[in-house]
């Protein structure tokens, strides 16, 4: 994997440094002057993977001049960067009151100013506009402190903290830390690992382990390895996105042997595959709704469920006929994959409203019109069962499929 690294010489350096120890590639492009770009770089080199830029002025540039087609990702300086900064002004034996900070937010600016309790009398926080170039923020940070404004400047800016010193005009540099930068390059990593992936025959694994935050993640990151995946925490999901194609004997084996029986039991697994990532996602969520104590491994491909135990014990569910029975009759989805995981668990094939009800969340007389349908769209037979209590005849249907 070659991932291009552009900016300033001395910030590609600083961040070249940061990643030595990542399994990549590393070009290098320096343009001094980052709000001339076009000017100083002819084209991009034709055979990188991604693009980290060294700021999110190089960013812009880059996007706008360029128009990359492979994946490009920036430093962004946040609360370890902006620490640093702010500490290395208290070292120093100058005090300003009116200073000017470039490319941070403002709320954090508010919040570390209180936090080291800086005495500033006025300060101006510059939020990022990509249409102004890094040139026209530099005359305007110098007007400012001509003008009396401002008498100290924070910048991301490399090439305006170079030029303001080279002015003795005072300023800090908000540098990259490696805490900070990280996070994004392995996003950067990971971008490409998808778009390398993209033509290939992805699946996405979907997982539930009830165990201490440390054991899940050492867990997920575990399991990405041995299905040579991708593993991402979306939004809460623990997702691993592979396109490596194990056998499901070698799956459980792993899993045998990786998980003691205690564990185990802790681990749901859901696989599915799709047109895209995002349908795989969600048909690996309808693939969840099939697990249970008995079943925690539920494989979705070409439209059908396979519930197995981590034995590879398996039952199959043909998602066909869901489709077909909610065409015809307006059942939801839903409701037809929770009656199918009921009988299936319970080993059934008879279901009464009051059951049918109780399993979909629904009022009874809903249930009786589910069971209506599936009974003029012949899909079940009533048969007669009576109420132990009061012996009166209660509504229950057969499946016939």
């Amino acid at each position: 994997m070659r991932i291009l690294l552009i900016g300033t010489k001395k910030s590609v350096q600083e961040i070249k440094d940061m990643v030595a120890d990542l399994a990549v590639e590393i070009v290098c492009c320096y343009a001094e002057d980052t709000s001339n770009i076009k000017f100083q770089i002819a084209s991009l080199p034709s055979n990188i993977d991604g693009i980290f830029a060294t700021g999110k002025a190089v960013y812009y540039e880059v996007i706008n001049n360029f128009h990359p087609t492979v994946p490009i990702f920036y430093a962004k300086r946040l609360v370890l960067g902006f620490s640093k900064c702010i500490v290395s002004y208290l070292h120093s034996k100058n005090r300003y009151e009116k200073p000017l900070f470039d490319i941070i937010d403002k709320k954090l600016v508010e919040y570390l100013i209180a936090q080291y309790e800086l005495n500033f009398k006025q300060t101006t926080v510059i939020e990022y506009d990509q249409q102004v170039s890094e040139s026209n923020y530099l005359l305007s940070y110098i007007e400012l402190y001509k003008q009396g404004k401002v008498d100290v400047i924070f910048t991301a800016f490399g090439y305006t903290y170079d030029t303001l010193k080279s002015l003795d005009i005072p300023c800090y540099r908000i540098p990259v830390t490696k805490y900070d930068l990280m996070a994004d390059f392995q996003k950067l990593i990971r971008e490409i690992e998808l778009e390398s992936n993209k033509h290939k025959n992805i699946t996405v694994h979907n997982l539930i382990f009830a165990a201490y935050p440390d054991e899940q993640e050492r867990f997920f990151n575990d399991y990405a390895s041995f299905v040579q995946g991708i593993y991402l925490n979306s939004n809460g999901r623990h997702l691993v996105i592979s396109n490596f194609c194990s056998n499901i004997g070698q799956l459980c084996l792993y899993l045998q042997n990786s998980l003691d029986e205690a564990n185990r039991s802790k681990l749901r697994i859901s696989i599915a595959d799709g047109n895209n990532i995002q349908n795989c996602i969600a048909n690996s969520i309808y693939a969840h709704s099939f697990t249970d104590a008995d079943y925690p491994l539920a494989i979705y491909t070409e439209r059908k469920i396979k519930r197995l135990n981590f034995s590879a014990d398996t039952q199959a569910i043909s998602i066909d006929i869901v489709s077909e029975i909610s065409g015809k009759t307006g059942i939801l989805r839903k409701h037809l994959y929770k009656l199918f995981n009921y009988l299936q668990i319970n080993k059934r094939d008879t279901v009464t409203a009051a059951e049918l009800a109780e399993i979909l969340g629904l009022t009874k007389r809903s249930a009786n019109r589910i069971i209506n349908s599936l009974i003029q769209a012949k899909y079940a037979d009533e048969v007669a069962i009576y109420s132990d209590s009061i012996g009166r005849r209660e509504k229950c249907i057969k499946l016939l499929y």
